[in-house]
């Protein structure tokens, strides 16, 4: 090429360059926006989404990009974002009326009103005349009226309303404050139209599908109510609640068939998901009990041999022989199929809940060992973590313990297990505030499943904050509406209060569950409200009809119920002529021949009680469980003889697990309880409060011995321990099940105790009437009532 070649094309570079470098910053961000905008147009919004943010990078007032992003943001469904964008653009130029409108209906549709009334009183002022301007402005004297102090007349409000809904056709802020006049009205099914409507205008709307659904349910109307949810269902497949809610919906009405049947067909192929085809596992061991469930298992194990998820389905199978008494034959096919399982995280997981196992059965130091391997080969495997941090916090380790539950939530930030164990350690330390905390967090990485509920519903009594308990149990039960043990929980917190309507409501709801276990608990709750009532009279009454009208178990219950009553209301004499009847007619009942010594103890007959208590711990020593997780059993009855020079000795003994009566009790299996394998020279706060409080007021004696609600010792702990250590069904694999599948909590309701660990063990049989349409928490894995 010429020298005077290079040269022209040199110097026309270098003019071009000098061009660009002069370009403005303002001019650089239209180039950008153009660039924008012709993406947009040709539907590459991703990368026109980048070239929106170079325009503002170069120029943050460019008030056309500033919209024309907001609006492909909502566009796109993110919300958040948009309204973000919305709102740097008002600041900059508060005089648009568009934007003030857009922000003002998506504050009001939030609940916002301090918002929505600062936007819509700007955009009144920019434009009055203008459809939307006077739209917020009625929906803003609607809330201004209903919301003012001796609420004025909605009606005048109500016709300009409709007024203007017919002038728009339809406006959904409208219909809103339509439907919200109507819930509230002495009518609310009027509000159905409205929702109807609102429906045929936006199909996808789920708040308004929610709506209706609430409605319908509320009304009474069952079919009505599970042909809405079916809809939903279809219209929202991948909507965990709604799943939940039409599980729930199918078991109310007792249609086990159908519940199943719809699970199967989200489940899909044998070899699909394994954590839907769990889902059916547990809704099979809760209607059908466990050889089905173990059947279903062993179907899955076949269709996918040589896989991972046969080493899932071959586990949780095992660990049903183990909670049905089969447990030698359970560990031996563990550590068969572990031999030649393929190796990978599946494996490791099987091995903790092998480990498990082995804890239970005695077996710790072989426990400890395989929990050690697992670790070295997976640091990081939360199963074993949580193994390990609950030993820990047995040995009065909570610091190491909470070292690592810590690394646990590292991998599993919501597991809420972990986050129970974490409350234990915090507890142990002695920061309560800390484990509060925690439990709270267990309640929302749960999604308010009843077990974790329930024990952070304990934290909070104990702490004197009644109303929050309320709260937690109110947000429980709207995803367990029928669970048994929360509704008696709630009653008993709402008659604590003195709230005898609202009371009366939670029986009533007891009592159209129509399960034996509700029907008992709306039974005692009745006698108890009428007795707080004080008419005394009226409990007994009604107790002696349910008496009178029973037979077998029932009678045994209704009786119980009556000694209770007449124990509280003072009249020892009269129970001890129930007690008599009934002991006539089932004379081995040891429950029945428990109160007996019990009562004997209240009216001062110490040598008939400590004769009737010695005979049940003769005739079965093994049989008693921790003391401080049943004192309602043989030891902590003897311990609680009101006398004084047994307070101290009695506890003594049961901190060391003996016999009161001289010889030594055998320890429960794997050192079941959080004080096993303590040193300590003097016996725990926990047994001394057992032991003295109950020497010191018949009250509380009565209510441990005959109700089973221990509300003393380390509960936190106790549970957060128990919940690792003896909860071998816990889905050993972590496995986040769909919400439907979780149906039923573990509980013994008799006497009102709620067994409610983080992992509560299988039940040796699940019966159809048995299980409510409950949803467990997602680490449960075959888990029926």
């Amino acid at each position: 090429m010429p020298k005077t070649r290079l040269t022209l094309l040199a110097l026309t570079l270098g003019a071009s360059l000098m061009l660009a470098g002069c370009e403005s910053s303002e001019e650089r961000a239209e180039k950008f926006y153009q660039s924008a905008l012709a993406l947009m147009e040709a539907g590459q919004e991703e990368q026109a989404m980048l070239e929106f943010r170079n325009v503002f990078k170069y120029n943050g007032t460019h008030k056309e990009a500033r919209r024309t992003y907001a609006d492909l943001l909502l566009k796109r469904g993110e919300k958040a974002q948009a309204m973000g964008q919305y709102l740097r653009l008002i600041e900059q130029y508060p005089n648009e009326p568009e934007v003030r409108w857009i922000l003002a209906e998506n504050a009001l549709l939030q609940g916002n009103w301090d918002e929505a009334r600062r936007h819509g009183e700007a955009a009144q002022q920019l434009d009055p005349a203008a459809l939307r301007s006077r739209v917020l402005g009625l929906a803003l004297e609607y809330q201004k009226i209903k919301t003012a102090r001796g609420r004025g007349d909605l009606k005048p409000v109500m016709a300009q309303v409709q007024l203007l809904q017919d002038e728009a056709g339809y406006n959904d802020i409208l219909a809103r404050v339509q439907i919200d006049y109507a819930l509230s009205s002495e009518d609310p099914m009027t509000a159905l139209s409205h929702i109807d409507a609102a429906l045929a205008q936006n199909p996808d709307a789920l708040d308004m599908h929610q709506m209706r659904v609430r409605l319908l349910a509320q009304s009474g109307d069952t079919e009505a109510t599970g042909a809405q949810l079916q809809t939903m269902a279809a219209q929202f497949p991948d909507n965990v609640d709604i799943r939940r809610a039409l599980v729930q919906w199918y078991m109310s009405r007792q249609d086990f068939a159908g519940a199943e049947t719809y699970l199967r067909q989200i489940a899909g192929p044998l070899t699909g998901a394994p954590e839907d085809h769990v889902a059916v596992v547990q809704l099979v061991q809760s209607t059908r009990g466990a050889e089905a469930a173990q059947a279903e298992l062993e179907r899955l194990v076949e269709a996918n041999a040589g896989t991972e998820n046969a080493v899932l389905y071959a586990a949780l199978s095992a660990t049903i022989d183990f909670e049905n008494g089969r447990e030698e034959a359970a560990i031996a096919r563990m550590r068969t199929m572990l031999e030649t399982a393929p190796d990978g995280s599946r494996k490791r997981e099987s091995q903790a809940v092998l480990a498990r196992m082995l804890d239970t059965t005695g077996a710790r130091d072989e426990a400890r060992t395989l929990v050690d391997a697992i670790l070295e080969a997976d640091s990081g495997l939360v199963p074993a973590l949580k193994l390990r941090a609950a030993w820990l916090i047995e040995e009065d380790k909570p610091g190491q313990a909470v070292v690592v539950l810590r690394k646990a939530l590292d991998q599993r930030p919501d597991d809420a297990e972990t986050l129970t164990l974490m409350a234990a350690a915090h507890e142990r330390e002695g920061n309560i505030e800390l484990a509060t905390e925690r439990l709270a967090l267990a309640v929302q990485a749960s999604g308010n499943a009843p077990a974790e509920s329930l024990r952070y519903v304990q934290a909070l009594l104990s702490q004197g904050r009644t109303n929050s308990a309320v709260a937690v149990l109110e947000d429980a039960l709207r995803r367990a509406p029928v669970n048994v043990v929360l509704l008696t929980r709630l009653a008993e917190l709402r008659m604590s209060k003195s709230e005898w309507g609202a009371t009366q409501e939670i029986i009533d709801a007891l009592r159209s569950i129509g399960t034996p276990e509700a029907a008992e608990a709306a039974q005692r709750l009745q006698a108890d409200a009428l007795l707080g009532q004080n008419k005394i009279d009226e409990s007994l009454a009604f107790l002696g009809e349910a008496v009178a009208g029973a037979e077998g178990d029932a009678a045994t219950r209704s009786a119980v119920l009556m000694v209770q009553t007449q124990v509280r209301a003072g009249r020892l004499d009269e129970a001890r002529g129930t007690l008599d009847a009934a002991l006539a007619a089932t004379p081995q009942d040891s429950g029945l021949r428990l109160m007996s010594a019990t009562l004997d103890a209240m009216r001062g007959k110490m040598d008939l009680a400590e004769a009737g208590y010695r005979a049940l711990i003769a005739e079965d020593p093994a049989a008693e469980p921790p003391a401080q997780e049943r004192p309602d059993r043989h030891v902590l009855a003897l311990v609680q003889l009101p006398r004084q020079h047994q307070v101290e000795t009695g506890a003594q003994l049961v901190e060391r697990g003996e016999d009161p009566g001289g010889d030594e009790r055998p320890q429960p299996r794997g050192q079941h309880h959080a004080h096993a394998g303590r040193q300590r020279t003097e016996p725990s706060a926990g047994a001394q409060d057992h032991a003295a409080g109950a020497a010191g007021a018949d009250d509380i004696a009565v209510d441990a011995q005959f109700r089973g609600q221990a509300q003393r010792g380390r509960p936190v702990a106790d549970e957060g321990v128990r919940a690792v250590l003896h909860h071998e069904v816990v889905d050993p694999f972590g496995v986040q099940l769909p919400a439907p599948a979780r149906v039923g909590l573990d509980h013994e309701h008799l006497g009102g105790r709620a067994s409610v660990g983080a992992g509560d063990r299988l039940p040796r049989r699940g019966q159809p009437g048995d299980a409510a349409p409950d949803d467990q928490q997602p680490h449960g894995v075959v888990r029926g009532t």
